[in-house]
C-alpha cells in the first residue's frame, strides 16, 4: 500500500471499549490502521462543523432574498470579479 508520508503529532484519545473495538474491526476491514480511521471521522466532523457554521452565516446574509435574488447577486458578482481580472 503506497500511503502518503505527513507531519504528524501524538495525541491519546479515550474511547469507550466497545467504540474501540468497532474502531479495530473497521480498521481491519479497510486494511488501515486505528488512527488513521480516527483521523479521517475527525477531519470529516471538521468539515461538516464548517459547513453547518457557512450554512448559518449564509443563511442570515440571504434575509428574505429568493432564489432568483440570490441567484442574481452571485452573477452580478462573478461579472464583476471576471471584469476586474481581465483588466476592465
Amino acid at each position: 500500500m503506497n500511503r502518503k508520508r505527513t507531519m504528524s503529532a501524538r495525541a491519546n484519545i479515550r474511547l469507550p471499549e466497545t467504540l474501540l473495538e468497532q474502531a479495530q474491526k473497521a480498521a481491519q476491514a479497510q486494511g488501515t490502521s486505528v488512527d488513521e480511521l480516527a483521523a479521517s471521522a475527525v477531519q470529516r466532523e471538521l468539515v461538516r462543523l464548517f459547513w453547518e457554521k457557512n450554512k448559518r452565516e449564509a443563511a442570515l446574509r440571504r434575509g428574505n432574498m429568493t432564489d432568483e435574488e440570490v441567484e442574481e447577486v452571485v452573477n452580478r458578482a462573478i461579472t464583476e470579479d471576471r471584469a476586474e481580472r481581465s483588466g476592465r
